[in-house]
């Protein structure tokens, strides 16, 4: 893909950077993960074989998008409903990764009545809050929320995290790295205090697909088991091998190709309802 030139406004009061891409419709708004940024999903673009329009957000808390004002996922949803109004966009899929697939979730719920909003995807996203996220990941929060800024200074230093990467046999592009050392510890205490705190209506009226990956390293085994018992009759269910946080490429390609499939069916000649 060649090179990229964001986009930066203020809408609402907010400021807003994000890549604009392509043409058609649904328009996809791909939402990224916490500690990240917009290009941690740029470069997957292409592999949604879906010919269309992308708009793909910085979020706020990351990338220096300040989170004033932001104090729990509904006003994320808030954010990026924003972001479509001021865009004009009449038939869009959100799309998100981890952290952003639950911001997708809960644009699904607040925003089910509307025109615009066609479909949502959830992909590696804990639905059920800390007991979503597996061991692992609730050591690792535990430890980020007892940190002081000192300590969390010495760990987010792109050697740091490539070290820990290496110890623990994951694999980080240097746009992950890069956006990790960024990432404030103020950010990660908030949003981290978002994500244990909140609860999703998993019977909206939208199109909703949920995508786990077999062994993700941080979604816990219950967070999926949940997601099959309470599932709506508008959601779609789905377990890819090694296609979650981590996974390997064939099962994140399988993850993406999947999602691909689902905005396909929001071509332009199909209607909500």
């Amino acid at each position: 893909m060649a090179s990229l030139k964001a986009i930066t406004r203020t809408i609402s009061g907010k400021k807003y950077q994000y890549y604009d891409i392509g043409q058609g419709s649904p328009a996809v708004i791909l939402i990224h993960g916490i500690a990240a940024n917009k290009d941690q999903l740029v470069g997957r673009v292409d592999s949604f074989g879906v010919e269309t329009r992308y708009i793909l957000p910085d979020l706020p808390g990351h990338n220096d998008i300040p989170l004033d004002g932001i104090e729990n996922l509904k006003d994320t949803a808030l954010y990026i409903k924003n972001l479509v109004d001021d865009l004009q966009l009449d038939s869009v899929v959100v799309v998100g990764y981890s952290l952003g697939g639950l911001i997708a979730l809960k644009c699904g719920e607040v925003y089910s009545d509307t025109s615009w909003l066609r479909g949502v995807v959830a992909w590696a996203s804990p639905i059920i809050g800390l007991d979503g996220i597996s061991k692992e990941g609730r050591i690792l929060i535990s430890r980020v929320l007892k940190m002081n800024e000192g300590m969390y200074g010495v760990i987010t230093k792109p050697l740091a995290i490539k070290f820990s990467a290496l110890v623990s046999r994951i694999g980080l592009s240097e746009v992950e790295i890069e956006a990790m050392s960024e990432y404030s510890l103020k950010s990660a205490k908030k949003q981290i205090e978002m994500i244990k705190k909140e609860k999703y209506d998993l019977n909206t009226d939208v199109e909703t697909l949920l995508v786990y990956g077999s062994g993700d390293r941080l979604i816990s085994e219950s967070d999926y088991a949940f997601a099959l018992e309470n599932k709506g009759e508008k959601m779609e269910v789905l377990r890819i091998e090694n296609g979650g946080h981590f996974g390997t490429k064939e099962g994140i390609r399988e993850a993406i190709e999947e999602i691909g499939d689902f905005v396909r069916k929001f071509g332009k000649n199909s209607e909500k309802g």
